[in-house]
Formats: C-alpha cells, sequence, structure tokens
C-alpha cells in the first residue's frame, strides 16, 4: 500500500476526509481530495488537485 494506511473501495486515488456533519450530525470520514484553487480579480487563474488532506504542498 505505500505510504498510506488505507485505502477507498470504490476510488483508490482518494484519501480518506473528515467532511462537514451531515443532518444526522456524523463528522465521518469520507473518501476525498483537496482542491486548492488561486485567483485573480474573481477568475481563476490556476488550480491542482491532491490526495493529502492538509495543503503543505502549496
Amino acid at each position: 500500500m505505500g505510504e498510506r494506511n488505507s485505502y477507498s473501495k470504490t476510488d483508490l486515488d482518494a484519501t480518506f476526509m473528515h467532511m462537514k456533519e451531515d443532518a444526522m450530525r456524523n463528522g465521518q470520514t469520507k473518501p476525498g481530495y483537496n482542491l486548492q484553487i488561486a485567483t485573480e480579480n474573481q477568475f481563476i487563474i490556476d488550480f491542482a488537485l491532491y490526495a493529502n488532506r492538509t495543503d503543505t504542498l502549496t
């Protein structure tokens, strides 16, 4: 499994991340991605999609 200790069965590239609480107030982890967007004058000029939980690479 490389550097990771868990994988999603439906998306092997996704990482389990804490999501917003749902209506049942379950703060559970779900497979997800970290999307970073750069804007200038309200226009998107760049974006990056990471499997990392944090934005330590930006």
